[in-house]
């Protein structure tokens, strides 16, 4: 909390978001995320990292709701964007940026063959036609 965006800023405290045991795709740690404005709420993309049924380390890109951008909940169908098993993102899906252009959402996220001297691309998902109030938070409602 600060009294301007300049600060001071309070600390929270905790973490807002933690590794958790009984969200498997959330057992080892959460990484990166970016907070969106949606109405009066709070819309979060956030990477998961956990550990497979093998022990093997993976991460996703997964979506959180907040009524107060403090506490979270995970949506329902998460991940949205596992990693898949083969190919370019075979082992990792992180590091992500929202973004909307014209009557579409796309967003971009690094993906990882290996988890060692993996290759490293950046891929796009679309979602066409979208009439979500998505926002970034500094854009007016």
């Amino acid at each position: 909390d600060a009294p301007t965006p300049f600060g001071p800023f309070t600390k929270y405290g905790r973490p807002v978001l933690a590794p958790d045991r009984s969200i498997p795709h959330r057992n080892f740690g959460a990484g990166a995320i970016k907070v969106f404005g949606l109405g009066d709420k709070f819309l979060a993309l956030y990477n998961s990292i956990y550990n497979d049924e093998r022990g093997w380390q993976h991460s996703a890109i997964n979506v959180l709701m907040s009524d107060d951008g403090v506490s979270w909940t995970e949506a329902p169908y998460n991940p949205i964007i596992p990693p898949s098993g083969r190919g370019w993102k075979a082992a990792f899906v992180y590091q992500l940026d929202l973004v909307r252009w014209q009557d579409e959402l796309r967003l971009y996220y690094n993906g990882r063959d290996k988890w060692r001297d993996g290759i490293e691309c950046i891929g796009l998902s679309v979602l066409k036609g979208d009439g979500t109030p998505v926002r970034k938070l500094w854009d007016l409602p």
